[in-house]
């Protein structure tokens, strides 16, 4: 029998400090240390995330859309934060934050900590990767720049979150 275990019931996962989470991804190639130097950045609109995946191609990549002000949103950051600096060597992730205000999301980053940067955005620009039909969405982009899965709702676990980062951006 398959019981899902509410949130609520979960202990939270501590995310690593942008210290530790630098340590651990200091020896990833290229592109992928890019991003971690950007880590908890909100990069503006006018830098558009498109330029960014087309310089990532070869790699898969995790965006989570996300506001300050959504609580789904809230409540699975952390898990990003972990995902990010267990698999950043291997997997792009980064964030985009959707139609917020650019003050709070800055502040929202720097009291949550993760290893990657965020794009200021709308739901309408990712229309060109994936229907947005709510907040949080997590879309999985392989290798070859293709949507592989979206997911719309909230992470409740941390094993959720890695299982589809396994399956749908590791491929394993």
């Amino acid at each position: 029998m398959n019981r899902s275990v509410p949130a609520s019931a979960v202990a939270a996962s501590k995310p690593p400090s942008q210290a530790e989470a630098a340590r651990a991804l200091s020896d990833s190639p290229h592109p992928l240390a890019s991003l971690h130097g950007r880590a908890g950045v909100l990069l503006p609109a006018s830098q558009p995330l498109a330029t960014e995946l087309r310089a990532l191609h070869g790699y898969p990549v995790v965006i989570n859309v996300w506001a300050s002000w959504c609580g789904p949103c809230r409540a699975e950051f952390s898990l990003f934060g972990v995902a990010s600096a267990k698999y950043g060597r291997q997997v792009a992730f980064l964030g985009n934050d959707t139609n917020d205000s650019a003050v709070e999301a800055r502040k929202f980053l720097s009291q949550h900590p993760v290893s990657y940067p965020s794009y200021q955005g709308s739901q309408s620009s990712l229309s060109s990767l994936a229907q947005i039909a709510g907040l949080p969405t997590t879309l999985f982009i392989s290798r070859s720049g293709k949507v592989a899965y979206v997911r719309t709702g909230s992470y409740d676990t941390q094993t959720t979150l890695q299982q589809d980062i396994e399956r749908y951006a590791l491929g394993s």
